[in-house]
């Protein structure tokens, strides 16, 4: 029996390990039922990272022919629909979505973060094209609040389940207690959006909005003296994870600089192009605690049962940190500063029995909304039109 034909448009290719952890989780749920062609920014890196599915990229013809060959087409997971960070992601995640829906095909939205969306004729794109969506499924509840919000409020077809992450296998590698005396770090570029400037143009030339230098330095500065004070108070050294590689170790390289060292104690930088969700779960796993940042830290964390305290920059980092009760161990980011810092982890840490106990639960509850993923894909592969 001739498999049915999945496209995947996501963010694989961008070197960010949060995407292709949700990538490789797809993999493993779908490759053995579908045949899976996944549209890459870069194929030769996603030819490398995965194995056995096609791999094809984003080049308009190329895509579209492989649309029109495919039974269903998927786009996510992530958080793509949002103009935060620049207000032209929303008309170029659409854009094959479109062309499937023109073309008849079954369409999911695949668990997604939603918002935020500041822009009036962005909300209603996405209300024009998700109307005709067959299936939504969002890994938060916060955007299912958007999309009521911006008028689509379909319950027959949206779904609230979880990020495909909690799901995806690994095994926890047995380490030395002496390999375990650190703390991660997951910090991330965030001064450096403008939202009518492209993220790749305002990366390349270090583009920010005025006041956005100062603001930087000082989000540098809170986090070196965090540093400090996990070395010196706590006697732990920190390792800075870099999930998107090229950017996030230009932030960790800017803190390290700024700390004065401790003696005995030493912070490195954890980094790598071809660097596996598995090898990043592995290091958070074996970890203190987690002070991070990425979305997919605090995924990691909650999948590994390590206690945390979050930077809370973006709603969807707020949108997870509500879903599994971790509200308490976070700090808004123009709130941030060293004392508030401090005061989280050392509220984490009073209750890291407890925390982790409901990490423990949450692991279970999240992998399990998580599977719903798949049946309503299944089900909607295998209906004639709609689920």
């Amino acid at each position: 029996m001739k498999r049915k034909q999945i496209v995947i448009h996501g963010c694989t290719g961008l070197k960010n390990s949060g995407d292709e952890a949700i990538l490789q989780t797809i993999i493993q749920q779908f490759g053995k039922e579908y045949e899976i062609t996944a549209i890459s920014k870069n194929v030769e890196y996603t030819r490398r990272m995965h194995t056995g599915i096609r791999i094809i990229p984003d080049e308009e013809k190329i895509c579209k022919e492989a649309i029109r060959c495919c039974d269903l087409f998927l786009l996510g997971g992530g958080g793509l629909l949002q103009d935060e960070t620049t207000v032209f992601n929303v008309v170029v995640w659409l854009k094959y979505l479109k062309y499937a829906i023109k073309l008849g095909k079954k369409t999911c939205l695949y668990a997604n973060s939603i918002g935020p969306v500041h822009s009036s004729w962005n909300r209603r794109l996405i209300k024009k094209y998700l109307a005709d969506v067959d299936l939504i499924t969002l890994r938060d509840e916060s955007s299912a609040k958007l999309l009521e919000k911006i008028g689509l409020a379909d319950r027959q077809k949206i779904y609230v389940t979880a990020d495909p992450v909690f799901s995806m296998e690994w095994e926890r590698r047995t380490v030395n207690a002496v390999d375990t005396h650190y703390v991660c770090m997951t910090l991330r570029h965030w001064f450096d959006m403008v939202p009518f400037i492209p993220a790749r143009i305002c990366s390349k030339y270090h583009i920010r909005k005025p006041g956005d230098w100062q603001k930087y330095k000082a989000y540098v500065r809170t986090m070196a003296e965090c540093t400090e004070y996990i070395n010196r108070e706590l006697g732990y050294g920190v390792k800075f994870l870099s999930f998107y590689y090229g950017r996030d170790e230009k932030v960790a390289r800017d803190v390290m600089t700024r700390v004065r060292p401790t003696k005995g104690v030493k912070n490195e930088l954890v980094t790598g192009e071809y660097l596996t969700p598995e090898e990043t779960i592995q290091e958070i796993a074996s970890a203190r605690f987690l002070v991070g940042m990425r979305l997919h830290s605090m995924i990691y964390a909650i999948k590994t049962g390590t206690p945390m305290v979050m930077i809370d920059y973006s709603s969807k980092v707020r949108g997870m940190a509500k879903l599994n009760g971790l509200g308490n161990y976070m700090v808004k980011i123009d709130q941030l500063d060293s004392d508030r810092l401090r005061e989280k982890i050392e509220l984490m840490l009073q209750d890291e029995e407890h925390l982790k106990k409901r990490l423990a639960k949450q692991q279970r509850v999240m992998k399990e909304r998580e599977k719903e993923n798949k049946r309503l894909v299944d089900r909607l592969a295998e209906s004639h039109r709609g689920i």
